[in-house]
Order: C-alpha cells, then sequence, then structure tokens
C-alpha cells in the first residue's frame, strides 16, 4: 500500500491557513497533492473519490476537519470502513506508517503483512478495516477490487514482458504513463522488483509518493 506523503495544511497565498466550512473542503488540495487515487486499494478514482476520515467524526468530532485526520477513499474502501471505531495507534495509515514495507502483494490478488513485520496486528487492522483482507467470495457484486488487482497484475505483467524485449527510455517512459493511468501502485512495485531504476521512476511518477519508496 503506497506510503505517502500529504505535507502540512494548506495555506493561502498570504502564508494563512486555509479556512475549510467543511471537511470537504479539503478534497481538491488532497487530490492535487496525492493523486486522484483510493489512499487504500490504490485505484484511480476520477469522479467520486471521496474526503475520509481515518478516525470517524461519529467518534471523534473533534477531528471532523482536521488535516491529519484526512485521506482520500473509493466507495468500496469507504462504505467498508463506515463508522466502525478506529482505536488510535491500533491501525497503521498510509500517510503516518510505512505501509509500502508493510504488505507484500501476491499475484493471486491477495494483500497481506509482510511476514517479516515485529507487530503485524496494525497493518491486519487495517486490511480488515477497509475490507481489502476479504477473499472474493466475501465481496459484493459492486465490489471489483479484487478482479481490478488481477488486471493490473497482468498488465504489469505484459509491461515487465515487453521491456525485456525492447528497453528503451520510450518503452520505460509508456509503462509509466500506464501504471499513473491504470493505479495499482504496490502491483507495479512487486511486478518491477528486481529493476530498481523503474521503482524509483514509479514512486516519482505518482505524486505524494513518499520518498522513501525510492530506494526500495
Amino acid at each position: 500500500m503506497r506510503a505517502v506523503d500529504k505535507g502540512p495544511p494548506p495555506v493561502q497565498a498570504d502564508g494563512q491557513p486555509v479556512e475549510m466550512a467543511s471537511y470537504q473542503d479539503a478534497a481538491d488540495h488532497l487530490k492535487r497533492r496525492l493523486g486522484r487515487y483510493c489512499s487504500f486499494c490504490e485505484r484511480p478514482v476520477p469522479v467520486g473519490l471521496a474526503v475520509e476520515h481515518k478516525w470517524p467524526r461519529l467518534h471523534f468530532p473533534e477531528l471532523e476537519r482536521a488535516w491529519e485526520n484526512l485521506l482520500l477513499g473509493c466507495m468500496n474502501c469507504n462504505s467498508h470502513k463506515g463508522t466502525r471505531h478506529v482505536a488510535v495507534g491500533g491501525v497503521m495509515f498510509p500517510d503516518t506508517h510505512d505501509t509500502f514495507a508493510a504488505f507484500e502483494y501476491i499475484e493471486s490478488g491477495r494483500i497481506r503483512p509482510r511476514p517479516t513485520l515485529a507487530d503485524a496486528a496494525p497493518a491486519a487492522a487495517l486490511l480488515d478495516l477497509v475490507g481489502l483482507s476479504r477473499e472474493p467470495q466475501q465481496l459484493s457484486t459492486a465490489d471489483h477490487r479484487w478482479d481490478d488487482r488481477l488486471e493490473t497484475w497482468a498488465l504489469a505483467c505484459q509491461s515487465r514482458d515487453d521491456l525485456a524485449a525492447n528497453d528503451s527510455p520510450l518503452v520505460r517512459a509508456a509503462i509509466l504513463r500506464t501504471a499513473v493511468a491504470r493505479g495499482g501502485f504496490s502491483i507495479w512495485m512487486a511486478v518491477f522488483a528486481h529493476d530498481p531504476a523503474m521503482r524509483r521512476a514509479l514512486a516519482q511518477a505518482f505524486p505524494g509518493t513518499r520518498p522513501l519508496q525510492c530506494a526500495a
């Protein structure tokens, strides 16, 4: 799961904090900094990408408009999370934890905490919270996240094979454009695990990706 850096709270041209009458006013700022991707499943969402509260406003009303409490979520991740109570410190999040190092993506479509994690509980809690730990038979007919992962994996593998047949700057640039348009950052990083240059380029191509991933 892509670890992101959304930066400090937005400010106006004069340096004063942007006044947000509603948490939804943060949407454009988050999209500009992180791209139009779900912060959890990594899919691109051109329309309908919602501002997501890490700690639900039902339980933490004082954090409703707090910048540190806001991310972007697709309909599936958002609806599965709902208003479930989140224990502060009990769940990792992409803007405060190294979620990229915490999870491994598998060709079967599964996402799981890495076996090397010293404490896998917060990582597992995040997958459960947004429904990314569910098996295909547990998904509703409106939840295409598993199928999307399989399709992205196949596309990334084909791109890797194309690069092996013709490794050139033009092919690499085309792969980056495809990856950014398709989303699924962590899948592309997994498929190109043995190509450090491509992984660095991917980390730079997706806006808001935390720099530490470039060296992975």
